[in-house]
This record gives C-alpha cells, structure tokens and sequence, in this order.
C-alpha cells in the first residue's frame, strides 16, 4: 500500500522541476531565518543562534549529529536557500535546517568554501546534504524528489570559531587569495 509520503505527483514534480531552474539569486546574501531543533521533530525559529566549531549551533539536540545510527562528521551546521523552499512552498521551519538564506546560490559552494555570516565564520564541509524520509514525511515524495535534483537541499557548514549568527546578518563568500 502506498502512503502520502511515498506517492509522487508527476504533473506536480514538473512543475517543481521549472520552478526550481529558474531561480534567481542577485548576490546580496542575507539570513531569512534562523531555525534550531531543540528536540526531534522540534523547530523553533530565533533571532539568534551561537554556533560552535566541531558541535554545530548551541542548544541543537545532540542527535541531529547522527545519521541512520552513526555519528557523522561535517553535519554541524545545515542551510538551505530561502529561494528552493519558496518554490516548493515549504515553511521555514519545516526542512529542519539551521540557516535560511537568500540571495547568495548555496549550490555553487564547494567543500572547503568559506562564508561570513555576520561575524561568523563557517567552512562547507565535504558531507552532502541530501533529502531524507522525515522531509518528505513533513512535506510530500514529490518535494522531496523536487530536491534531490542537483544540491538543492542546501549545504553543511562547520563554524571556524565560537561565534553568533544573527537574524538579516549579510552572507558573503570570501575569496582567499592563493599568493
């Protein structure tokens, strides 16, 4: 038997897919939202988080660290594009991610990439950020398969250093000169 959460509206889907590849992003990076998970299935929205090398966002539930029974490196902190959930119309606080940005494309970061948030630091670490059975359970099949195109579902960060991120701080990409 098939459940809601595993039927896919194909007409639907298509309609995701051109929403989603005609996106736009002027370059003027800005956090829309700031989302942390205190405990499972528990998104609550801030106007600022403290986020903390090798832990993540301060406050975050210990087990948004595990994946499938394993403690995974390089999932401290998530963000996804404000620009992605507009188009699937997905709430803020529904994906689970820590950082909602618009107006910087978080696809074309690489592993390694450095971004300044506000004051803060935060590395893109190597770990993909793939859709998963509790987004489509909170969503639909369809959006999650919507996301699985590309790397829409966002990007994993590591803060270089303790630092706060706050609510309409300014998300840049740094260029580090390779002299």
């Amino acid at each position: 038997m098939t459940t809601d959460s595993e039927f896919v509206d194909e007409p639907l889907l298509e309609e995701y897919a051109t929403k989603l590849s005609t996106l736009y992003y002027d370059g003027v990076g800005v956090v829309a939202a700031l989302v942390i998970s205190p405990q499972i299935d528990v998104h609550n929205y801030l106007s600022a988080m403290r986020v903390v090398p090798g832990e993540g966002v301060d406050g975050q539930y210990p087990g948004k660290q595990w994946w499938k029974g394993k403690l995974m490196t390089g999932r401290q902190v998530s963000a996804i594009n404000a620009e992605v959930l507009d188009a699937l119309e997905i709430p803020f606080d529904v994906s689970g991610d820590n950082l909602i940005i618009r107006g910087i494309d978080l696809s074309s970061f690489a592993p390694g990439d450095t971004l300044r948030i506000g004051d803060a630091l935060l590395t893109v670490t190597p770990t993909a950020h793939l859709p998963c059975s509790k987004l489509a359970r909170r969503t639909s099949m369809t959006k999650k398969k919507a996301l699985e195109a590309g790397r829409l579902r966002g990007i994993f960060l590591d803060a270089r250093e303790p630092a706060v991120v706050y609510l309409g701080d300014a998300v840049e990409r740094l260029v580090i000169s390779e002299v």
